[in-house]
């Protein structure tokens, strides 16, 4: 009922009243609290968190084929990461408290 209201909107017809019952039946998101800062994570901690995630990747691969030395590079890579993001966290931190 409610994917036949949304083509008929997109093909110019009216949607009929029971169909415009049940989308307003749905849950609406609450309105953003605009005095929450928002959270926007900088170079360091995004660079670190994506070193992090490809080291586990690897780290997975090389048990996953038994290559010692690609697991190895692989948990190296993901605790750089670690280090970077936790870097970042610091920087924020201390970003926000000035």
């Amino acid at each position: 009922m409610l994917f036949n209201s949304l083509l008929g909107q997109a093909s110019g017809i009216l949607p009929t009243p029971q169909a415009r019952c049940a989308a307003a039946a749905l849950p609406q998101h609450p309105a953003r609290n605009t005095n929450e800062e928002e959270y926007i994570m900088n170079k360091d901690q995004v660079k670190g968190r994506v070193t992090a995630a490809a080291g586990k990747v690897k780290e997975a691969f090389g048990k996953m084929t038994g290559n010692r030395q690609t697991q190895v590079a692989g948990i190296l890579k993901k605790d750089i990461g670690k280090t970077q993001a936790a870097y970042g966290d610091v920087k924020a931190d201390i970003k926000k408290a000035e």
